[in-house]
């Protein structure tokens, strides 16, 4: 059975190894399927918040908290864990261009401190939500930030040595 940090790496996985994202719809600034969960999911290609739409849907299918977040320029998402909240971002974790087989995770898990460091993450509205807060670092995998793992089985082993 799987545990909830389980599905999250899962469905993460899923996402950046089975969407790629579509440049022309960013480009055109028009709204395409490509922002949407269903497209995402279906047409295999994703903005922002394609892939932020995406991950909440399948999040909510597992039953764990998630949250949409975004700010005008941006779109990613909140997830909770053991009573604590996460920043994770797909879209900045899935690499440009595709590369099939490898996902990153320097958008993983990342407390509000260490999202703010990034120009598009300084500020944010949450979804039906006021005022979360993202503070533990337990499931951040500090140590192996921006280090490419090719399977899932690879991030599972990284984040229980890091939850140890």
């Amino acid at each position: 059975e799987l545990t909830p940090i389980d599905a999250v790496v899962a469905v993460h996985d899923y996402l950046v190894l089975n969407a790629a994202y579509d440049m022309q719809a960013y480009q055109s600034g028009e709204t395409t399927p490509s922002h949407t969960a269903t497209g995402t999911l279906l047409n295999g290609k994703a903005v922002c918040s394609g892939y932020a739409s995406a991950f909440q849907l399948l999040m909510a299918t597992a039953g764990i908290p998630c949250k949409y977040v975004y700010n005008d320029t941006h779109a990613w998402n909140l997830v909770q864990l053991d009573k604590e909240w996460y920043h994770i971002d797909v879209t900045w974790d899935d690499p440009v261009p595709d590369t099939p087989g490898e996902t990153s995770y320097s958008f993983f898990m990342m407390t509000d401190d260490e999202i703010k460091s990034y120009d598009s993450h300084q500020v944010w509205t949450i979804q039906d939500a006021e005022n979360i807060l993202c503070t533990s670092t337990k499931y951040r995998l500090y140590p192996y930030r921006n280090f490419i793992c090719a399977t899932a089985q690879e991030a599972l082993l990284y984040i229980r040595l890091q939850a140890n």
